[in-house]
């Protein structure tokens, strides 16, 4: 393993949080990721969320002082493992990463970087820096985030774009903004980052991006924390419950419910596609059909979800051709 990470001279602090559930050669290499970083973190936690996977004897094997080790006695979800690691971090800046990701090694130097050229008056109204991803299919595909993200005030650039930019594992969030909101919902089993992005939001905070991907999300032979289609969807209609009378305070009753209704097609219409890419039809189907309960045009929803869907298949035929031409060319069919 990578030696001690050094003091850093910067004077902006940051803890970086590892959460993790079960999945220990990933968690391996998201920590390496925080252990390579050119801006040194000034403290880095890890919280297993009920598991005991061998994260912590790898840890200790390793002698990294600087990594400080927290358990959970049973599963509480991925709200719960990060607000653990809000209550133990001493940062003014916290920098979460899920264990299935992976930072790229100047990742939170262009954050910091970005933030330092700010002026004071607009740093101070920060909530959250971010940036772009990447995410690696199993064929070595790798595909890139787009811009047009949300920035300045993200209450005017949700309004504007009608779309909520949460990138995965990409989040630098100033650490009394986090505490203001009251850190993650734990009551939702879904939609997490969209909630935080919503209450910071609504609590008058400032977001800015690094225009470039700063993240690697892998797809690499293992499956989501939440696979289960019932959880994502009772999380997703928990969420357009929550913030349906906000989006209705901000743009008008009506084009509040259209907002939301949108929101959750669009979230529905990406699990259908992430389904039927995995091949499991019963579920992609079922989505898709719960998907046409809401107010959405029947032409714009058929769209969108034959789109997804459309994707998702053509990523696992593709996947599977490029594996059966490796193995050709080594012999191994």
């Amino acid at each position: 393993m990578e030696s001690t990470p050094k003091s850093n001279p910067s004077e902006t602090s940051i803890t970086a949080i590892v959460t993790t559930y079960d999945r220990p050669k990933l968690a391996r290499r998201a920590i390496r990721s925080v252990l390579a970083q050119v801006h040194t973190p000034t403290e880095i936690l890890v919280v297993e969320d009920g598991t005991d996977s061998g994260v912590e004897a790898w840890l200790e094997r390793g002698k990294h002082s600087t990594v400080q080790y927290i358990r959970h006695d049973r599963n509480k979800g991925l709200a719960a493992a990060r607000n653990t690691g809000l209550e133990r971090a001493s940062g003014d800046y916290i920098a979460y990463l899920d264990d299935d990701d992976q930072w790229h090694r100047d990742r939170l130097k262009k954050q910091v970087a970005l933030l330092q050229q700010l002026p004071r008056d607009q740093r101070d109204q920060v909530g959250v820096v971010y940036s772009l991803h990447e995410t690696k299919y199993p064929d070595g595909t790798i595909v890139s985030s787009e811009g047009n993200c949300n920035e300045g005030q993200l209450r005017d650039a949700i309004v504007k774009q009608e779309k909520l930019t949460t990138p995965p594992s990409s989040f630098l969030f100033r650490m009394t903004a986090l505490k203001n909101i009251g850190g993650f919902d734990e009551q939702l089993s879904s939609s997490i980052d969209h909630d935080i992005w919503m209450a910071l939001a609504d609590a008058g905070y400032h977001a800015y991006y690094v225009d470039e991907p700063l993240v690697i999300n892998s797809k690499e032979g293992h499956d989501s924390m939440v696979t289960d289609s019932a959880p994502r969807i009772k999380g997703v209609l928990q969420f357009a419950e929550k913030w349906r009378p906000v989006f209705q305070k901000w743009v008008g009753d009506r084009r509040g419910v259209e907002f939301i209704d949108r929101y959750v097609a669009r979230v529905l219409a990406q699990l259908s596609g992430e389904k039927a890419g995995k091949g499991e039809w019963r579920e992609a189907i079922d989505v898709c059909l719960r998907s046409f309960k809401y107010s959405v045009p029947v032409g714009q929803n058929v769209r969108l979800q034959v789109d997804r869907i459309c994707r998702g298949v053509a990523r696992r035929l593709l996947s599977r051709s490029i594996r059966r031409r490796i193995k050709a060319a080594l012999n191994l069919e």
